[in-house]
């Protein structure tokens, strides 16, 4: 039994293979256990081998609780808030699906590592979610479309749960599960899958369309919640209240649904340009991200003090991570969102669980890779992850997997990035700017953009098997000063990208380092014609 186990799971686990360099012979005897216990003493020595082991791990766990059914009869399901683990009548939060990031999390790394082959399950929750929503839809909100809370069971139940303010009323779940679907095209290119899921993907954008109502000259979701976070009452010291118009998570999760619509529609060859119209000029009139009075990034339409400034939720940044609508090439939004990230860290925020991990991933888009260093450290220890089982821990859970599966995704952040798109090269051989509407948009693939110090520092390091957007494979070494020694990248589809190294802005001429390719030159910024089957390898320009 254990040998076929491990034939079957390695027909995906082996896709992917990461090394962070190597730990010492002391800590190669220890046990698991106490390796974890020393990662928490912030004297101890960097252990590169127990990181790399932890990343593994939670492949694994996804591996173990993702796995597609029977084909054409497949009832699989996607892990709950405990996996297929849970194994207590009345588990924590009823061992439930929430919406307003745990079920995301889960899914982060399938990705990015390799396993989009198991992503049906979720994908048929989604189709359950949109039947049952289409008559909360119609019975509570009197909309056509489709609409799910923010937290759902096996059965797709759509309709508010629990009698908490911060959460209950907000009704985007379904808005950001769907994300994950147009992430999957853009990573895969898999129209087979884009056209099974386009009826929920229109029913949810549908939604939105009938729920939105204006507000100071805006088209808001009203009433509405940013989770689970609250804010003082202007006014009523003392007082803080949760729900209120138009918040930022809201609008960011609209404008992606609403401009992805037309794209799909096109690829798909539906041919429905009212609906396409319709969403269209709906994303023009949603609210746009904005700067609050302490610089960062606003998570309501209004300045409101928060009640808890260390909350563990971010979704004002979810147009950081895992959305791509603030990157470098908007240097204000982009310093705006690290002010934020450090404005919740400095307040207690970012701790156990799918907190921290969150905080990793924004460290590592926000280019802040000694943060994400320090984050990883903090869930990795042992106040945070169970010492004998790498399991994810903390506050109140007493076991909760979804940082455990959100954490190969988040360290691969420091490695590799492809969420930026760009408009093609001008003349003088600039990236013109950073595309988001309306024109040609190719993805950029980022190469060691975030990696910390420590990563490379025990020998350098390697990882092979990560895939982009674009659907490309890429493979990467480099050495223990934290420099690129070599990369290649392998195209799986017939997709033009760019590739850069390490933290040069789009739009910024020779702002970058200068690396070379074969077959396409050399530069800050390389335009690779991905022909399937093709391979580039990228070095430093001038090494061989």
């Amino acid at each position: 039994m254990r040998a076929e186990h491990v034939t079957d799971y390695q027909r995906y686990a082996g896709r992917v293979e990461l090394s962070l360099g190597a730990s010492t012979a002391a800590q190669r005897v220890m046990k698991t256990s106490a390796r974890v216990v020393a990662v928490g003493n912030i004297k101890a020595q960097w252990d590169p081998e127990l990181v790399a082991l932890w990343f593994s791990f939670g492949r694994y766990l996804f591996i173990s609780t993702s796995r597609p059914g029977k084909e054409g009869d497949d009832r699989s399901l996607p892990p709950n808030l405990q996996g297929v683990w849970n194994d207590v009548y009345t588990p924590m939060w009823g061992s439930k699906y929430t919406l307003n990031i745990n079920l995301q999390m889960n899914y982060w790394a399938s990705l990015v590592t390799g396993l989009s082959d198991l992503v049906t399950p979720l994908n048929n929750l989604l189709k359950k979610m949109g039947a049952e929503g289409r008559k909360v839809a119609a019975e509570m909100y009197n909309s056509t479309g489709t609409v799910t809370h923010h937290n759902t069971d096996m059965w797709g139940d759509s309709a508010p749960q629990d009698n908490y303010a911060p959460a209950t009323f907000w009704n985007m779940g379904a808005t950001w599960m769907i994300t994950h679907v147009i992430e999957q095209y853009r990573f895969t290119g898999d129209k087979a899958v884009l056209r099974d899921m386009f009826p929920t993907l229109k029913d949810i954008a549908q939604f939105g369309l009938d729920f939105l109502t204006e507000h100071k000259g805006y088209m808001v979701t009203n009433p509405s919640s940013s989770p689970e976070n609250t804010f003082m009452i202007p006014g009523k010291p003392g007082s803080s209240a949760a729900v209120a118009p138009g918040p930022t998570v809201d609008n960011v999760l609209l404008r992606e649904v609403f401009g992805f619509i037309p794209e799909a529609q096109a690829v798909l060859g539906i041919n429905d340009e009212a609906f396409a119209k319709k969403v269209t000029e709906m994303r023009a009139r949603l609210p746009p991200l904005r700067l609050n009075q302490y610089g960062g990034i606003a998570e309501w339409m209004e300045d409101y003090e928060e009640a808890n400034p260390g909350n563990g939720h971010v979704s004002h940044l979810v147009p950081v991570y895992p959305l791509n609508h603030i990157t470098s090439a908007n240097e204000t939004l982009f310093e705006a969102a690290r002010t934020s990230l450090h404005h919740r860290l400095d307040n207690g925020g970012g701790t156990c669980g799918w907190p921290a991990v969150w905080t990793i991933a924004l460290a590592g888009r926000l280019q802040l890779p000694e943060i994400a260093h320090e984050r990883l450290l903090l869930q990795l220890g042992p106040g945070c992850t169970w010492n004998r089982t790498l399991l994810n821990m903390g506050g109140t859970a007493p076991f909760q997997i979804d940082g455990s599966l959100g954490a190969p995704a988040v360290i691969a952040e420091a490695f590799l990035q492809s969420h930026e798109t760009v408009s093609p090269l001008t003349s003088s051989g600039a990236m013109a700017k950073n595309s988001t509407d309306g024109e040609a948009k190719f993805p950029l693939l980022r190469l060691l953009p975030s990696l910390p110090k420590a990563w490379a520092a025990n020998g350098g390091g390697h990882i092979q098997g990560l895939r982009t957007r674009g659907a490309f494979i890429v493979e990467l070494d480099w050495n223990q000063a934290g420099e690129l020694t070599t990369a290649k990248l392998t195209s799986e589809a017939d997709n033009t990208v760019y590739v850069t190294l390490g933290q040069g802005r789009v739009g910024m001429e020779n702002n970058g380092t200068r690396i070379q390719a074969e077959g396409a030159g050399t530069g800050a910024f390389l335009r690779l014609e991905g022909k399937k089957g093709a391979v580039f390898t990228v070095t430093l320009a001038g090494k061989k």
